[in-house]
C-alpha cells in the first residue's frame, strides 16, 4: 500500500511540474486555458504535498512544494493590495460615489425573474449587462423607469451587451474591438463634478487557438484605446480572462489600469455550477484617479457568471 502511494505521488508531482512549466513557458492556447485554473492547482496539490511529508518522501514534498509556490505566487502577485486601490476622501467634502454592477445574463438563461429582482435590488448606478438578446431586451423592460438612459445592442447571440445608468449618458458610440465587430460600448457619465469615461466589453471565450488570438487582439485594442482617454475611467465586463493572464497584463499596463480585485480578493465569477472550478473572469478596472471603495459578487440568478457590484469613488461633489 505505501508503496502504491508513494508511486502515485511520484505521477502526480512529475505531471504537476510538466504541466506547471508548460503552463508558464509554452505558448499553446491550450496552455493559457488550463493556467486560468491556479487556484485549483494549489488546492488540489496541497493534500499531495501533506501525504508526501507524512510519508517523509522529502524530494516529492518539495517539488510539491515548489508547484505551489509558483501558482500561489503569482495568484498573489496579481491581487496584492497597491497604492491607489484604496480611497483617500477629504474628510470636509462630500464623495461623488457610484456603484457599478456588470452582470452577464446567459442568453440561455430562464431566470427572468429572479435576474430582475436582483439588478432592482443592487442599486446600481450604472449597470453593464452582457449576453444581452433581444429577449433579455423586452423581459427587462420594465425597469426602464429606474435606468432610463441605455445603449442597447441585443443579438441573438451570446455578445449583445448593453449600458444602463440613472445619469445621463454622453458620447456614446459602439465600437468594435473585436476583428469580426462584436459590439463594445462607451460613453461618459457625470458623478458630481467629474466626468467618467465608461466602457463595457465582451472578448470571446479562449476555446481554441483562432478564439484565443481575438481575445488577445480584442484586450489589445481596449488597452490601447483606453490608453488614449485622459482623466477618470472605467471598464467592465465579462473579459473571459483571469487576471494572471499575460493579456490580462498587458491590457492593464497599456490602459492605465487598476484592477478593482487588488487589495480586496478573488471574487471569482465563473462558473456557478461548478464552484469548485470557479475562476474570476468577469472584471472591473479603473484608472484616472478611480478609487475603489469595494467589490462584491451576487448569485443565484440562474446565470453561469456571478454579478460584479463595484463602489468606486470617482471626485468630490454630490452625492450618489
Amino acid at each position: 500500500m505505501r508503496a502504491a502511494l508513494v508511486a502515485l505521488l511520484r505521477l502526480g508531482a512529475v505531471g504537476a511540474l510538466l504541466s506547471t512549466l508548460a503552463v508558464f513557458g509554452a505558448r499553446h492556447w491550450m496552455f493559457d486555458l488550463i493556467g486560468a485554473f491556479r487556484v485549483q492547482y494549489v488546492v488540489l496539490l496541497l493534500p499531495a504535498l501533506l501525504v508526501a511529508a507524512w510519508l517523509r518522501r522529502g524530494g516529492l514534498a518539495a517539488l510539491f512544494a515548489l508547484v505551489i509556490a509558483l501558482h500561489g505566487a503569482t495568484i498573489a502577485g496579481s491581487l496584492w493590495s497597491v497604492a491607489g486601490t484604496s480611497p483617500v476622501v477629504d474628510a470636509d467634502a462630500t464623495p461623488a460615489t457610484l456603484r457599478l454592477v456588470s452582470a452577464n445574463l446567459l442568453a440561455s438563461n430562464t431566470g427572468h425573474a429572479a435576474t430582475s429582482a436582483m439588478l432592482q435590488a443592487s442599486e446600481a448606478d450604472l449597470l453593464v449587462l452582457l449576453e444581452y438578446t433581444p429577449e433579455w431586451q423586452e423581459v427587462l423592460a420594465p425597469l426602464a423607469d429606474e435606468w432610463p438612459h441605455r445603449v442597447e445592442r441585443p443579438q441573438q447571440s451570446p455578445f449583445g451587451i448593453a449600458l444602463w445608468s440613472r445619469l445621463p449618458l454622453d458620447e456614446v458610440r459602439g465600437i468594435a474591438f473585436d476583428l469580426e465587430g462584436f459590439p463594445s460600448v462607451e460613453a461618459s457619465v457625470a458623478v458630481g463634478e467629474t466626468r467618467l469615461h465608461v466602457v463595457a466589453t465582451h472578448p470571446v471565450p479562449p476555446m481554441s487557438a483562432r478564439l484565443t488570438a481575438r481575445r488577445d487582439a480584442h484586450l489589445d485594442a481596449l488597452g490601447a484605446h483606453l490608453a488614449r482617454i485622459e482623466g477618470p475611467r472605467v471598464v467592465a465586463g465579462d473579459f473571459n480572462v483571469t487576471p494572471w493572464s499575460a493579456s490580462f497584463a498587458r491590457l492593464v499596463e497599456k490602459g492605465g489600469l487598476v484592477d478593482a480585485r487588488r487589495g480586496i480578493g478573488l471574487r471569482t465569477t465563473w462558473p456557478t455550477y461548478f464552484p469548485p472550478a470557479s475562476i474570476p473572469i468577469d472584471h472591473v478596472l479603473v484608472g484616472g484617479g478611480v478609487r475603489v471603495l469595494g467589490l462584491d459578487s451576487i448569485a443565484g440568478t440562474g446565470s453561469d457568471h456571478r454579478a460584479l457590484v463595484a463602489d468606486l469613488h470617482v471626485g468630490d461633489g454630490g452625492p450618489r
